[in-house]
């Protein structure tokens, strides 16, 4: 079984009483203590990463002497943040922190785009306003060299919503055909993003959502996933396996049955990545045991 730590979990950006701070790019204890974790993460073997696209997060791996080690997936377009930042900003300060955050080598990339698309985005087209900002935050992933770039979920789940096939195909062929990468979608509703993507023949090869042995936030419902699931030729990786950090072996078994290998954690703390391992690689164990 695959593990992939929230990086965001990492940061208490949610509930930290310093969000202005990480913001603002000011260093904090709680970046530092990110660092730290990313770090000791690594040394018990757990190196993949969904990271969300603001500088902060980012400065969390980058610096690392050992960064070309970690897998990062990028996780694109938080709206939420965006629509805080421009509140608190204004929109010319807010662009200035996107533009001096870039850098001159990827500020060309930017332009360039902006220079095929300039109509559109004049017109504030959703579409190609949002690739507009997609671009310039995957650009601050570039020596990671990403395999797979990933949709937030608020996006996906707007754009899923409004029936928004070109926006998903637009996204799909923006990520593979810039940046050599596969799209990926996190998503709450698991079960119509799967039937829309594949009425839709959208080529996006992994998805993200709820799947646990409770049902939980598996829309429409629990049984409909399981048979989308197990028909669907994506990757699909779970998050919200288990209300804890660490899955037990019922939940591990769930997720084998419906043929996933990979899930996502909220990891905050080096005990409960030890126990996550070692109860993954029983699991594994008492499998080679019954076959063997």
């Amino acid at each position: 079984m695959r593990v992939i730590v929230n990086a965001e979990s990492m940061m208490a950006m949610s509930h930290d009483s310093n969000n202005r701070a990480w913001r603002d790019g000011r260093v904090t204890q709680e970046e530092l203590k990110a660092k730290v974790l990313a770090t000791q993460l690594q040394g018990v073997g757990l190196k993949a990463f969904l990271c969300p696209g603001h500088a902060n997060g980012i400065s969390i791996f980058e610096e690392h002497r050992h960064a070309a080690e970690y897998e990062i997936y990028p996780v694109l377009l938080n709206a939420s943040n965006y629509s805080r930042d421009m509140q608190q900003l204004g929109m010319v300060r807010f662009a200035w922190k996107q533009f001096r955050q870039l850098g001159i080598k990827n500020l060309l990339g930017i332009i360039t785009i902006g220079i095929r698309h300039p109509r559109p985005i004049l017109m504030r087209d959703f579409r190609y306003a949002s690739m507009l900002l997609a671009a310039m935050e995957i650009a601050k992933f570039k020596m990671f060299h990403p395999r797979v770039v990933f949709l937030h979920p608020q996006i996906t789940d707007l754009a899923l919503a409004n029936g928004n096939k070109d926006f998903f195909k637009l996204f799909a062929n923006f990520v593979r055909g810039k940046y050599r990468a596969e799209a990926g979608l996190i998503t709450n509703n698991l079960g119509f993003l799967l039937e829309k993507l594949e009425d839709w023949d959208i080529d996006v090869t992994h998805v993200v959502g709820p799947v646990n042995r409770q049902g939980y936030h598996m829309k429409p419902d629990q049984q409909r996933c399981e048979k989308l699931i197990l028909n669907t030729n994506r990757v699909v990786v779970a998050t919200e396996v288990t209300p804890s950090a660490i899955p037990s072996e019922d939940d591990l078994e769930y997720l084998r049955r419906l043929n996933i290998s990979s899930l996502v954690v909220q990891l905050d703390n080096i005990p409960d990545a030890i126990k996550l391992i070692e109860s993954i690689e029983q699991k594994q164990n008492d499998r080679k045991c019954v076959n063997g």
